[in-house]
């Protein structure tokens, strides 16, 4: 990399000199990296023609960005004697892409799925796409019972719940409050200092 404008620090978190000397494939994705040499060869085959593309790249802080980018070949000019790329950060579109299809294929499920089973594991499958979903399970609560069920239960390291009336786990503390949650160790630690939850089962990297 010969230059890099200051406006592209906030997309990958590098600084100016940060840039200077790197070799931009150390921050492509390792799946997308074949598709992009193809493509910078095309680039170099056209020169002064724009190609567009997208790519995962490397943050600064370690997470993986949607980037769409337009490539020209400007070699030949003396002032420039570079390939020039401009790429702006595509991330949260993307993902609302995602999560819409996701939505629809799940819609989909509840008319083609003849059991509720089949239902939750098209489920399971669909959502195990977007995110790292090794352990899920769905949860129902029944009110006139005031009672809390385990329909459907896939665990690494516990066997299924047996339907139970609530008490302090992270699935009531979401029924009380009604909002998504996210729990890190540190946000469990919280809630249990705090006395909203108890540790149920066996502890989880992250929650959601």
């Amino acid at each position: 990399m010969l230059y890099a404008s200051q406006s592209a620090q906030p997309v990958l978190g590098y600084g100016y000199q940060e840039n200077i000397g790197r070799k931009a494939f150390e921050l492509i994705h390792p799946d997308d990296l074949a598709a992009t040499q193809a493509f910078l060869r095309q680039v170099a085959e056209r020169p002064g023609e724009p190609q567009r593309t997208e790519v995962r790249a490397r943050h600064k802080n370690g997470s993986w960005r949607d980037l769409e980018a337009v490539a020209v070949n400007r070699l030949a000019e003396p002032a420039i004697g570079a390939i020039v790329v401009t790429y702006h950060d595509v991330t949260e579109r993307r993902r609302a892409d995602r999560i819409q299809r996701a939505t629809y294929r799940i819609s989909e499920a509840a008319h083609r799925s003849e059991t509720l089973q089949e239902l939750f594991r098209a489920i399971h499958e669909i959502v195990g796409e977007l995110m790292p979903a090794n352990n899920f399970y769905i949860a129902l609560y029944d009110p006139e019972t005031d009672t809390i069920s385990f329909p459907y239960f896939v665990d690494e390291y516990d066997s299924d719940f047996p339907p139970k009336h609530p008490g302090k786990g992270l699935t009531e503390y979401v029924l009380r409050t009604g909002a998504p949650l996210l729990v890190t160790p540190e946000v469990h630690r919280e809630l249990e200092q705090r006395g909203y939850v108890e540790l149920i089962g066996a502890p989880s990297i992250d929650w959601l």
